[in-house]
């Protein structure tokens, strides 16, 4: 049996780190620059723009995978025993209804989505203000808090349909 990656999950990584990257890039402008400007990124760029251009795209696949699981594994826990969300972890049910609703796989998605947005302005909003870039820790906190309302409508309308069986 080939399982294969969906096209989406490889994109919303892809996207996700790619807003880190410009989020650190915007806390520490000095140091983005001076890393582009060192002689290494130079030399690559000149003879390699694709090692570049694969390098950059990896790391930031990387960090939004990372972000994403950070999201599952810490945020998720967090959110459900603090009831900030409502919550039905009941894998069964979900399959039941899913057969009756089939919109369930696109809020799951969504909420998914959401969730791990929340942890990437977190995680924004931190770097932001340790460069004391409070402006810019406002405004993804801002993001953040934007996702989480997203993230709880999504989570409140997959346990209502749970609850209708």
């Amino acid at each position: 049996m080939e399982t294969k990656m969906p096209f989406y999950n490889v994109l919303n990584m892809l996207l996700i780190g790619l807003i880190l990257i410009v989020g650190v890039c915007l806390a520490f402008p000095d140091l983005a620059i001076n890393l582009i400007a060192n002689d290494v990124v130079v030399g690559l760029s000149a003879g390699g723009n694709v090692i570049l251009t694969t390098f950059v795209f990896a790391v930031a696949y990387e960090g939004g995978y990372l972000i994403n699981r950070l999201g599952s594994v810490v945020l998720e826990e967090l959110l459900k025993k603090t009831k900030l969300i409502p919550y039905n972890d009941d894998y069964r049910k979900y399959n039941e209804v899913k057969k009756e609703y089939p919109a369930m796989d696109i809020l799951s998605r969504e909420y998914a989505s959401s969730r791990t947005n929340i942890m990437l302005f977190l995680i924004i909003m931190l770097v932001e203000a340790f460069a004391k870039k409070f402006i810019l820790a406002l405004i993804a906190f801002a993001c953040a808090t934007l996702f989480f309302f997203s993230c709880r409508k999504h989570a409140k309308r997959i346990t209502t349909l749970m609850n209708k069986i």
